[in-house]
């Protein structure tokens, strides 16, 4: 991948800088199908398969799978959970459940 951003935008990771720029502080538009989001450093990805946004890695990954002919997939994100719970739509992007304040108190003691 290329690490010039476009003059008039700024570099996205995972993203070829020639296809994703920022047009404005907030909003990050795919240059081909023009989706936009709000990217939040590397927690944000868009896939290039069916051009929906996801945060994280987890909710990501949840959405794609194998198909029969052992290819590589997309499954609707209405359809996806994560953590026993359907992914949710939030300024343009799929998110999953939140992190319950108990698991965030467990890991700042274990940290």
């Amino acid at each position: 991948m290329d690490d010039q951003a476009p003059e008039d935008g700024v570099k996205v990771a995972g993203i070829s800088p020639t296809s994703a720029v920022r047009t404005d502080s907030r909003l990050t538009t795919h240059g081909q199908c023009g989706k936009s989001w709000i990217q939040r450093g590397n927690r944000t990805g868009h896939c290039s398969g069916c051009h929906e946004t996801f945060e994280g890695l987890a909710v990501f990954d949840a959405h794609r799978y194998t198909n029969d002919a052992g290819q590589r997939a997309c499954r609707n994100p209405a359809d996806v959970k994560v953590g026993g719970e359907h992914l949710e739509m939030v300024e343009g992007t799929w998110r999953g459940p939140r992190m319950p304040e108990s698991e965030k108190e467990r890991r700042r003691a274990a940290a």
